[in-house]
């Protein structure tokens, strides 16, 4: 009987650390804790973000895109930019506000942000990568 006991209590133990290890992952509003590795992209921030690679680095915009959604930023869609290769990157707000944009810059540590509102882009937030993102996006 008494080592039932303590089998009972040893798993009760168990049960209660378990459940405190889980109340402790949750942050004030109830949802669990995570770091910017485990963010789901969009689910911190209500705007989208379009990424355009100006450079004939392959890949930049997929990596720019990858790093941004680390952090929890919503990318819709990336690609290719139109024109000629570009050495600076640009932060191009279409329809929010600044915050996105800073918010942007600062994940990326480079780029110059401007206002060029177009509602039909169904996007926030245009990132048009320049040469100056190959060493941040490529190397975080």
């Amino acid at each position: 009987m008494e080592r039932s006991r303590k089998k009972s209590l040893t798993l009760l133990a168990a049960a209660i650390g378990a459940l405190l290890v889980t109340v402790a992952g949750l942050n004030l509003k109830g949802t669990p804790a995570v770091t910017a590795g485990q963010l789901i992209p969009g689910e911190l921030y209500d705007f989208q973000v379009e990424v355009l690679n100006g450079t004939s680095i392959s890949g930049l915009a997929r990596d720019a895109t990858a790093l941004l959604r680390r952090h929890g930023l919503d990318v819709v869609s990336y690609g290719t930019a139109a024109g000629e290769e570009r050495d600076s990157t640009r932060v191009i707000i279409r329809r929010s506000g600044d915050s996105a944009a800073l918010l942007i810059r600062n994940v990326l540590g480079v780029g110059g942000i401007v206002t060029d509102l177009d509602s039909s882009l169904y996007v926030d937030v245009t990132v048009l990568l320049g040469k100056d993102a190959a060493a941040v996006v490529r190397h975080p």
